[in-house]
């Protein structure tokens, strides 16, 4: 019951607002800036479900995945996520941003981060995701179908934060 609790918790922002920013602060002591989006949902359900927003600190960036899962289903920290768009271009976002132990603290919660640019970010604040995919080890692809307004969320997700970014950086 915790665990339904918790994933409810997690996109609670998703079902209550629309895609925006989350928070965008600068740091006294450093005068480094942080930027976060909303998360949007991709998947969702009771026995597992996950979604992605963004994040930059100073002048990286960052994919975050965030999810919970019952056994059948997970994103594990080997994995890779790709994003296939509707003309069938791949944005891949292979390389991981986490230290060691950056799991939540029930085994069946997911919390990874991907590197991301702003040239790929660009991207798909133009084009619509039509599925994202999980590349796992030994060539493993999952694909997971994203329903029309799943990506028109990215896409306007994407466009929010290339938009903040730019604005942060007059």
């Amino acid at each position: 019951m915790v665990k339904y609790i918790i994933a409810f918790l997690l996109f609670l922002p998703n079902l209550v607002f629309s895609q925006g920013i989350k928070s965008n602060v600068v740091d006294p002591f450093t005068n480094e800036r942080t930027i976060e989006t909303t998360i949007v949902t991709l998947k969702g359900g009771l026995s597992s479900g996950f979604g992605i927003s963004y994040m930059a600190i100073g002048s990286n960036y960052y994919l975050n995945v965030v999810g919970y899962s019952s056994g059948e289903f997970t994103i594990t920290e080997d994995d890779k996520i790709w994003l296939v768009l509707e003309d069938g271009n791949v944005i891949q976002f292979n390389n991981r941003a986490d230290e060691q132990g950056d799991e939540g603290e029930a085994k069946n919660i997911f919390i990874h981060h991907f590197f991301a640019n702003m040239n790929d970010i660009e991207i798909l604040k133009n084009k619509r995701v039509a599925l994202i995919r999980i590349s796992s080890p030994e060539s493993k692809l999952t694909d997971i179908k994203i329903s029309k307004k799943s990506g028109t969320a990215v896409q306007k997700m994407n466009e929010v934060f290339f938009n903040e970014i730019n604005k942060a950086e007059l």
